[in-house]
């Protein structure tokens, strides 16, 4: 437990486990084999006594109930107790491994996590026939139930490991600015943020504070201070928010962003996470749709006072051309003589 304790390699306190199976009987050669994630091929975690050769032969394999006894012990969950190899069918396969180590019984205890799924096995191979003593037993069940506890301790590293691993990877890899950090300052941020920023280097960066990239106000006249306040204060009480803002780099360039702040507790404190997208584009493209819109709102105007001034000539030609009708047509009978009422008013 003490290998454990100390974050020894699991290859080390496997070695351990087994050394300390072996020193309860001198006719003790013990293995450990360790069961991959997904059920399926058994690696060697320990085997201080056996010979370089065997070690080399057992170096992975397809998990096999009928090979030996650690296989079926896997499989069942349970111990597997052979007092007589010699006679036992398993075994057949293994005739080599055992004319070199002078076996003559195999037992074998599975190693199971905290579900009960079986994740190696214990092995014992012993130089006289016969089975495990009461003592015998316990040893072995104990041997197993430390593995469980060293094998189980490495997965979760390894998952950390590879949980961080994914997160560096979809952290550093976005296309969008990630902060993480306190009221008080930045904790971590991605390349992105840092090419935002056109800091010299991160470094730098993580000793800044967000507030530190932004103009004293902001487009609508506030100050940027008491609005970060305000906004602080919403996060705390919702836990997302989004909204604008524009930001001043390292290098004064001013620009739009669009800002979403999420919070958390991390370690027993609350933790800001902010994602940061520059807009600059989308507000040229915006800025470019208004004043075509502006274009087009001015030409229909020009297009409707056209049509309404051609609507009013139209008014005034129907009148015009009554009143020239009958101006011709009195000056013809002008032409011809004097004029009566009669003809006037008819």
């Amino acid at each position: 437990m003490t290998h454990i304790a100390i974050g020894a390699p699991l290859e080390e306190i496997l070695t351990a486990i087994a050394c300390g199976v072996e020193q309860v009987d001198p006719q003790f050669v013990c293995t450990i084999l360790v069961l991959d994630r997904n059920a399926k091929f058994l690696a060697l975690g320990a085997a201080p006594s056996l010979p370089s050769e065997i070690i080399e032969a057992m170096k992975g394999g397809i998990i096999d109930p009928t090979l030996g006894s650690c296989g079926e012990a896997i499989a069942t969950k349970k111990r597997v107790i052979v007092p007589d190899i010699s006679v036992h069918p398993h075994f057949t396969r293994l005739q080599s491994i055992i004319d070199l180590i002078e076996a003559k019984a195999s037992w074998s205890e599975p190693i199971l996590d905290g579900s009960g799924v079986a994740i190696g096995s214990i092995g014992i191979f012993v130089k006289k026939t016969g089975s495990p003593s009461e003592d015998e037993g316990e040893a072995m069940r104990d041997a197993a139930h430390i593995a469980a506890i060293a094998i189980q301790r490495r997965r979760t590293e390894d998952e950390i490991v590879s949980q961080e691993l994914r997160f560096r990877t979809v952290f550093e890899g976005s296309n969008d600015a990630l902060i993480i950090g306190t009221k008080d300052g930045i904790i971590d941020c991605n390349n992105r943020a840092w090419q935002l920023s056109e800091m010299p280097d991160k470094a730098h960066m993580l000793k800044s504070r967000l507030l530190d990239y932004s103009p004293e106000l902001q487009d609508d006249g506030r100050q940027s201070n008491d609005l970060a306040t305000d906004y602080l204060r919403s996060v705390i009480d919702k836990g997302t928010i989004q909204f604008e803002w524009t930001l001043r780099n390292f290098m004064g360039r001013v620009f739009p962003t669009d800002i979403v702040i999420r919070t958390y507790y991390y370690e027993g404190r609350r933790v800001l996470q902010f994602t940061i997208r520059d807009i600059s584009d989308r507000k040229a493209a915006e800025r470019a749709i208004d004043i075509q819109r502006e274009k087009l709102v001015a030409s229909s105007k020009m297009s409707s006072l056209g049509e309404m001034a051609g609507g009013v000539a139209h008014e005034i030609n129907n009148p015009l051309t009554i009143i020239i009708g009958q101006a011709n047509r009195l000056r013809r009978q002008l032409e011809r003589g004097p004029i009566k009422t009669t003809d006037i008013l008819g």
